[in-house]
């Protein structure tokens, strides 16, 4: 954090299948949650933590308020994405949860896959107009970006982040937006009090997934924002075009639009 001017980072409870590949279902995250927690609550100011709830728990609302009690900040659901999305986003059973969440104003950074779930995402939008919802990603629709614009436009409660996901998809996303900038620099200046930094980084115990490895993922996404041109060493021998945002825009993503979307707005 100290060597690519990171102030505070947000830690999210995860299953255990995210970081174990070829595990399958929503377990573990309990006590993944209570660990997000512990850091907080032990280096206050520099980690916030954003639990996770698995949407087929019937207490999924009770533990969310315990989380609170203990020093949780927002809330991160998988439930958009296609690995864990077992149930529609608007089923009956979600929507004491998204209650819960607006009427305390949580902020929820919700992983949807648009190019599957738009319609169903969208009416929990329209019914709670109030809720703060992050779709990471570009929302899964970097290509599809008229579903993008399409969703931002419709849903002014609606916020992003630059993030990629793991290294396959960042390398796929970082040429994707160096084919075509100028495009992507639109996006971003259309919608720059609703964009946020993020890295999806998933830290575990890998060999290679040790500090300058966190930095320099880090990094990237600052190099991606701030430079014309620039390199990563998980593409080897290629000059990426970044899209070179002024400053103005950077303060937005890298620190007011963040402290707008976990700011409490009156309903």
């Amino acid at each position: 954090m100290r060597d690519t001017g990171i102030g505070k980072m947000v830690l999210l409870g995860s299953p255990r299948s995210v970081f174990f590949f070829g595990s399958d279902g929503f377990h573990d995250e309990d006590a993944n949650n209570l660990e997000v927690l512990r850091i907080a609550k032990d280096h206050p100011g520099t980690f916030l933590a954003f639990p996770t709830v698995d949407v087929d728990d019937p207490q999924k609302v009770e533990k969310l308020l315990n989380y609170f009690d203990m020093g949780a900040l927002g809330l991160k659901l998988y439930a958009g994405s296609t690995v864990y999305h077992t149930k529609a986003l608007d089923d009956s059973s979600m929507l004491p949860l998204y209650e819960f969440c607006e009427r305390r104003q949580v902020p929820i950074v919700l992983h949807v896959n648009a190019g599957k779930y738009q319609e169903e995402f969208e009416r929990v939008l329209i019914r709670f107009p109030h809720l703060k919802v992050l779709c990471p990603h570009f929302c899964m629709s970097t290509i599809a970006s008229e579903r993008f614009e399409s969703l931002m436009d419709g849903h002014p409660q609606l916020y992003t982040d630059i993030s990629f996901g793991y290294t396959k998809q960042l390398n796929v996303g970082l040429k994707r937006f160096s084919k075509n900038p100028s495009k992507y620099r639109r996006l971003v200046r259309k919608y720059q009090d609703r964009v946020l930094f993020g890295t999806d980084m998933v830290v575990s115990d890998d060999a290679e997934k040790n500090a300058e490895w966190i930095t320099r993922m880090a990094g990237v996404y600052r190099d991606l924002l701030e430079r014309d041109e620039y390199t990563f060493f998980e593409i080897p021998g290629e000059q990426l075009r970044g899209l070179h945002l002024d400053p103005a825009i950077l303060n937005k993503i890298y620190r007011t639009n963040f402290e707008s979307f976990l700011a409490p707005h009156a309903p």
